[in-house]
C-alpha cells in the first residue's frame, strides 16, 4: 500500500478491525518512510462476477438501489448496508455468472424488510408488469 503523503510503499498495518457492517476491513497504517498515519478500507474484489453478459459493478447496483429511496430520503443511510448485504449473497451463489433475474430477486428480498416504498419502487422499475394481473402476481410473489 502506498503512503498517500510520500508515495512510499514501505507501510506497516498496526490496527485492523471489521467495519460495523463486517463487509470490509478497516486498517490503520503508518508509513515507515515519513512516519505519518492513514486509514484504508479493504473489501472483496467482486470483478469475478458476471451479471448476465456484463461484469458486476458495485456502482451500478448502488445506483439502482439508491434510486428507489427517492421517496424515502430519511432511509438513505441504509443504501450502503443493503448493497453490502446483496454482495454477500452474490458471493455465496454457486456460480460466478449470475442471471439478472436472480440479482433482482436478491435485491427485492434485501429491500423488503428495510423499506416497503423502496421495495415497491424497485419492483416497479426492474420487474415491470405487462398487465395489472402481472403486477398483482409479482406483488404477491414477493410479499
Amino acid at each position: 500500500m502506498l503512503c498517500p503523503f510520500c508515495l512510499s510503499d514501505d507501510t506497516h498495518v498496526y490496527n485492523t478491525r471489521p467495519t460495523k457492517s463486517a463487509h470490509q476491513l478497516w486498517r490503520r497504517r503508518r508509513c515507515l518512510e515519513c512516519g505519518r498515519h492513514f486509514t484504508t478500507y479493504e473489501r472483496v474484489d467482486m470483478s469475478f462476477l458476471q451479471i448476465g453478459d456484463q461484469p458486476y459493478l458495485r456502482t451500478r447496483l448502488y445506483q439502482s438501489v439508491l434510486g428507489c429511496f427517492a421517496a424515502a430520503a430519511d432511509q438513505l443511510r441504509y443504501v450502503d448496508d443493503i448493497v453490502d448485504q446483496i454482495e454477500t449473497r452474490l458471493v455465496r451463489q454457486p456460480n460466478t455468472e449470475i442471471a439478472k433475474p436472480t440479482l433482482i430477486t436478491l435485491t427485492l428480498e434485501t429491500l423488503q424488510p428495510v423499506s416497503q416504498s423502496a421495495w415497491l419502487q424497485y419492483l416497479a422499475k426492474y420487474q415491470p408488469p405487462q398487465s395489472e394481473k402481472a403486477l398483482e402476481r409479482a406483488f404477491k410473489k414477493h410479499s
